[in-house]
């Protein structure tokens, strides 16, 4: 079918070329959408529910570009070069400039492990799929995001996606009757609404960052854009649309949280928000459209998009090379700093690239941009493949940072075996190999896998073969569930490890290592601060913290009573510090602070108090003997991070070899008893 003889009704084409109208209103509206993500990035809790300014985008953007495919369409104009064109000096200029200037800075101070983690956003960005690799990386040993200078452009990978099919579909549909164009694109974004809700229950980070669950929200633009939803004609209605549309993205601002289940059916009242804005000044002036279109909100609204790719890496970095939670005045600063710079690139990069003037034709823009894309792509392959880079480092600062890498050094494709894989026996053996059988199993979480070299170490020296079965996140504990997680996987490894046990009569011994006191008290302390991890059993009542840690006894003693008959050993008591160990020590070296770490023994001893009441009065009652890791690592006085210039920890709360290599002698004793 020839494009020119695509049609639309006169309705659409009417309504597409009012819409192709520069209105400045909609620049307002960036505005409006910048300033609570920015401010809600720079920890101002006013803004709790900023990060709703992206949904904000989305809109925008589906109704600016559905708007112009469709009069090109109409017009028999259409081609994907030209649209590609477009997209590329839109995104490409100013995005590409923002990572060149975060590899150089991220060369400077980022530590390997970190530095690892950049290289391979870096070539995710560049395909237009950083959201599937923050997705994917949203597990268990994930750096928290204020690591991630280009976390942001998750949001600029949906939008790709989105617009590398939705153009093939407006075209393939223009030939079909009005009504079913419409049903086509209603249809399309009720399918996507209804896989956002359902994801945001079953999987909150995929609905987060998946484009299925995000495609609605452009779609609700290109309703707009393709007239579908009728105009407003009455003055007071439409004022009316703009006020309520104010409000619900007011709403959502002030309202939310990062608690909030988000997307689904919440990102409903800033999508609808901005819509009504949107729809009440497509025909009429409204009081909210001229708030919109007043030259301070125009301005800003212009260097939306600069701001929103400057403010996150700087606000990155300013925290990682902060030794202390950045001061109200420091972050004054950062933003001033970052809205400085997003001014500049609007004027001096964004602006050159688009309008009439603009430097370049298509065939150097297309090859300058393919060649942009190779030298980011690889750039950030080789940073990744060479983990991080720590050659770049004195060797001092090596060696402290290189222990962040211990955590995942152990023997991974050990400690990520599935209930199945334990009933069928694939699973990984330690010690003594050559040993005819198991005489000893290690169950746990993470932190047997961090303790993994000492046992093994110890093992080998008594002659002694063993088998792992460990998860990370997992907690070695018998029919519990994480009352956040829907998934029973956990609960299941747990069962299936037991179970696996009690048939093997071989093993005499049993160590079990968990993170005790998150299962206990319902926290996580240190770099990585949560509440609420909740678990619950079959005699639990509502979650809370004094009810988690009632579930806790139970299942420590259920677990302890399925293994009668073997010799037990239960580890404790490890230190958890308050940062990440590698990256701050060696931070400190590198910067020369001379900052100590360590956690306080009263600190320490606050924290482990329940757990320690509790293991030791089961240990008396059902007779099993409880490893101390405490004892080997803290003093009177402090429990130390470091020593001698090695990092004890893979992070904040992990062992690494080194510190795993200090408690050896732990295990000695459970070799003992089986001579």
């Amino acid at each position: 079918m020839s494009l020119s003889n695509i049609e639309m009704a006169p309705a659409e084409a009417s309504a597409a070329l009012k819409q192709l109208k520069y209105r400045a209103d909609i620049d307002g509206l960036r505005a409006i959408a910048i300033i609570p993500v920015v401010l809600y990035h720079a920890g101002i809790q006013a803004f709790g529910g900023g990060f709703v300014g992206v949904d904000i985008f989305f809109v925008i953007s589906g109704y600016l570009i559905t708007a112009v495919i469709a009069s090109d369409i109409r017009a028999g104009r259409f081609s994907l070069a030209r649209f590609y064109e477009r997209r590329i000096r839109r995104i490409f200029p100013a995005l590409f400039t923002v990572v060149a200037a975060s590899c150089v800075a991220a060369y400077f101070v980022f530590m390997p492990l970190d530095f690892k983690r950049f290289g391979a956003s870096v070539s995710a960005m560049t395909l237009f799929a950083s959201n599937l690799l923050f997705w994917r990386q949203s597990g268990y040993f994930d750096a928290a995001a204020d690591l991630k200078p280009l976390l942001h452009t998750w949001s600029l990978a949906v939008e790709e996606q989105f617009y590398l099919l939705f153009p093939i579909i407006l075209l393939l549909i223009s030939g079909l009757r009005q009504n079913r164009r419409r049903t086509v694109i209603i249809l399309l974004a009720v399918v996507s609404f209804v896989c956002s809700v359902w994801q945001v229950a079953a999987d909150p980070t995929a609905a987060f960052y998946l484009p299925l669950a995000r495609a609605w929200e452009l779609l609700v633009g290109s309703v707009l854009a393709l007239s579908i939803v009728p105009a407003i004609r009455r003055r007071y209605w439409n004022e009316a649309a703009g006020i309520l549309g104010i409000g619900l993205i007011a709403w959502s601002v002030l309202r939310f949280s990062a608690e909030t289940p988000f997307p689904g059916i919440n990102a409903l009242l800033p999508c609808a928000g901005a819509a009504l804005i949107i729809h009440s000044g497509t025909s009429q002036v409204t009081l909210v459209s001229r708030a919109l279109s007043t030259q301070v909100a125009v301005l800003i609204g212009l260097i939306s998009y600069s701001l929103y790719l400057w403010h996150w890496p700087v606000i990155v970095f300013a925290k990682y090379v902060s030794p202390e939670e950045l001061s109200t005045t420091t972050v004054a600063a950062v933003l001033a700093v970052a809205t400085l710079v997003a001014l500049l690139s609007w004027r001096f990069v964004e602006s050159p690239f688009r309008g009439a003037g603009a430097v370049c034709g298509r065939g150097m823009l297309f090859a300058g941009a393919a060649a942009a894309m190779v030298i980011s792509i690889s750039i950030g392959a080789s940073i990744y493949l060479g983990n991080g880079w720590p050659q770049r480092l004195p060797p001092d600062v090596r060696n402290l940072a290189m222990a962040a890498f211990d955590g995942r050094a152990a023997r991974p494709e050990c400690h990520h075996k599935s209930s199945e894989d334990v009933r069928a026996g694939r699973i990984c053996e330690t010690g003594d190999t050559t040993a005819a059988s198991a005489s000893f199993a290690i169950l746990g979480d993470s932190f047997a896998m961090s303790m993994v070299p000492a046992i093994e170490a110890a093992a080998h020296d008594a002659r002694q073969k063993g088998v792992l079965l460990t998860r990370g996140g997992c907690y070695p504990l018998l029919d519990i569930r994480d009352h956040n997680q829907k998934s029973s996987s956990c609960r299941d490894f747990v069962r299936a490890s037991v179970e696996f046990i009690q048939g093997h009569p071989s093993i005499q011994a049993v160590v079990i290592i968990g993170r005790w006191t998150s299962a206990a008290e319902g926290t996580r302390v240190g770099a990585q601060k949560a509440s609420n991890w909740f678990i619950t059993d079959d005699g639990s009542t509502w979650p809370s913290y004094e009810e988690n840690k009632k579930v806790f006894a139970r299942a420590l003693e259920r677990t302890v009573l399925a293994f009668a008959g073997r010799k037990l050993f239960i580890v404790a008591s490890v230190p958890e510090q308050k940062v990440d160990v590698p990256r701050v020590a060696s931070l400190n070296t590198y910067l020369h602070r001379g900052r100590d770490i360590f956690l306080t023994r009263r600190e320490f001893d606050e924290r482990q108090r329940f757990v320690t009441e509790t293991l030791v009065g089961l240990a008396r009652r059902l007779h099993f003997d409880v490893l101390d890791v405490g004892q080997h690592l803290c003093t009177n006085d402090v429990c130390a991070a470091t020593r001698e210039n090695v990092s004890l920890y893979s992070d904040d709360n992990h062992l690494s070899r080194a510190g795993a290599m200090e408690v050896q002698g732990l295990f000695a004793s459970v070799f003992d008893v089986m001579h």
